[in-house]
């Protein structure tokens, strides 16, 4: 048999009972996987004129600013938020979800600051794997370091870049972008010991939108969304909390519809994980989602298939008191 023994503070020896024989000396601390941060300047990128936009980035050419904790020379405010926002991510998947940075290997996880001119969004490059923040334009937005739930929610992109791979337009493309504000939602919850605050990204905006946030789990309706119809007018309606709302289009996904609205149709999804939250709990809701997430879903999944593929997942983590709770979310939303 073996045995574990508390040998000193802060580890165990293992001890093979019939030998003496050390099997291992483990410690209690995890080691966070390597992060860095790094500075986009004008050495290692190109800005589109017109919006602001990072056109190109070249990160071999872009100075170091952070390195696993370490400030470097290069390194300021907004390169110390985004490492303390790389790190309260991955303690997140690490202990709630036993997954070892976005990729389960242990990659070093990469965030670029100051990216683009006044460019007010952020994005992880699931084919570089980095996150990238813009410093916001001044005026409606601010630093999008500022926010640990929009790095949740971006960083929870390359988490479904390496496990589903949700194809990013249409129904698949609205879970994707629902998986990344529910996620983004609780790592901000955890990292903070507070309570789940289901309007996401309310941190980044100086006007109004500060009270509203980009969007709302809990009540989508409670903002508007704007966009384009197949015509080209713009069309302003409430987010969609029910399937029967859904935002469609007869013209192909492309950025001028956001890829069939993979922004506007998730929180149909969203709001149905906002449900489960409330029925099952944040904790079983978190499991349930990631499970669902990283081994039952696949590129093509959509709506249908989440209700179908989430309550097959339950059923092998839950009961069935507990399951019959996740049905009741989803009816909600009209699935």
């Amino acid at each position: 048999s073996i045995a574990p023994t508390e040998a000193e503070s802060g580890r165990d020896l293992w001890i093979d009972a019939k030998n003496g024989r050390l099997l291992a000396d483990l410690s209690h601390d995890w080691e966070i996987a390597p992060t860095e941060v790094l500075q986009a300047t004008d050495q290692c990128q190109t800005i589109d004129e017109k919006s602001g936009a990072p056109l190109t980035l070249n990160l071999a050419a872009c100075p170091v600013a952070q390195r696993s904790g370490a400030d470097l020379e290069a390194s300021d405010a907004s390169s110390r938020r985004a490492e303390k926002n790389a790190q309260i991510v991955l303690k997140y998947f690490w202990t709630r979800h036993g997954r070892d940075s976005f990729d389960d290997r242990g990659s070093t996880v990469t965030s670029v600051v100051h990216v683009g001119d006044q460019f007010a969004n952020a994005f992880w490059s699931s084919d570089r794997n980095f996150m990238a923040y813009g410093d916001g334009d001044g005026k409606v937005m601010t630093d999008l370091t500022k926010s640990l739930d929009v790095a949740g929610h971006e960083m929870t992109h390359g988490v479904t870049s390496q496990t589903s791979k949700l194809i990013y337009q249409s129904e698949s493309g609205a879970l994707n972008e629902a998986f990344s504000d529910f996620f983004g939602i609780a790592v901000a919850a955890r990292g903070l010991n507070a309570p789940a605050e289901w309007a996401i990204g309310k941190d980044i905006f100086l006007n109004e939108r500060k009270q509203i946030g980009l969007r709302n789990l809990k009540a989508p309706a409670s903002i508007m969304a704007r966009t384009r119809d197949d015509q080209g007018n713009i069309v302003t309606k409430p987010y969609p909390s029910h399937v029967k709302d859904q935002f469609t289009t007869l013209n192909a996904c492309s950025s001028q519809n956001d890829r069939c609205f993979v922004h506007i149709n998730s929180m149909i999804p969203g709001h149905a994980m906002y449900q489960m939250a409330e029925r099952l709990g944040l904790e079983k809701a978190e499991k349930l989602l990631y499970v669902t997430l990283s081994q039952y879903l696949t590129p093509t999944s959509d709506f249908k298939a989440f209700r179908t593929q989430t309550v097959k997942a339950c059923r092998q983590l839950f009961s069935g008191t507990d399951c019959t709770k996740v049905t009741a979310a989803f009816r909600t939303v009209g699935l």
